[in-house]
């Protein structure tokens, strides 16, 4: 849960828009007046959180942000940045038709950085899963040390007659991760080119090294 607090310290605990603080002085942080607190206070649905939960401090000024294609599904045009925070969204780049991503993986105990596996953001990983809070989730998140995304660009000028594969293969060095894809008439006049790049998960990494 991602929540908007005042700047005000109190001493009572027992009010129910407020959460227990892990500090030595045993305070609590007031959630009342933000414009992203909800009316429960800091509660999933109806239960309470256990003694082992944590509050972390994001800062003033966080950032919570989801990069998508748009501006439809069906007709991907150009890669978009949402703020998952106030709503707003933001083109930052033309002539992206595709965007694909696996994750790169860990399960050694103990743990190391070095990408053991690459699994499909599916099952136990696709996005709704990790979110929803379970042990085994948090394990998995924790598993995650690289994102490796393929995109595809295509060029603004259509040509007079095809000049592009009437298919595309992401990952296709593995058959368990490759995604594959076909073009229609009018999309085989244009031009595509197909980019891959690896992305180590730093914040992990780091809590690795500092076990280590």
């Amino acid at each position: 849960q991602m929540v908007q607090s005042t700047s005000a310290i109190e001493t009572n605990a027992t009010l129910k828009n407020y959460l227990q603080s892990e500090d030595n002085e045993g305070r609590s942080i007031t959630l009342t007046g933000g414009a992203y607190t909800p009316s429960e206070g800091l509660a999933p649905g109806a239960l309470p959180y256990s003694g082992d939960a944590l509050l972390a401090n994001l800062g003033d000024a966080p950032l919570m942000r989801l990069f998508a294609l748009g501006p439809t599904p069906a007709d991907p045009s150009e890669l978009r940045m949402y703020n998952m925070l106030d709503g707003n969204v933001q083109s930052i780049g033309d002539g992206m038709v595709n965007l694909q991503a696996v994750y790169g993986i860990n399960t050694t105990i103990p743990a190391t950085n070095e990408v053991t596996q690459w699994v499909a953001p599916t099952g136990a990983w696709k996005a709704a899963t990790l979110m929803d809070g379970s042990a085994a989730s948090r394990l998995n998140i924790e598993a995650i040390r690289a994102v490796r995304l393929n995109v595809i660009t295509r060029s603004a000028l259509v040509e007079k007659d095809d000049v592009s594969a009437d298919s595309w293969t992401a990952f296709d060095d593995d058959a368990n991760l490759a995604v594959a894809g076909t073009r229609t008439d009018e999309q085989r006049k244009f031009r595509y080119r197909q980019f891959e790049q690896i992305i180590p998960v730093r914040n992990t990494l780091l809590v690795v090294e500092n076990i280590e």
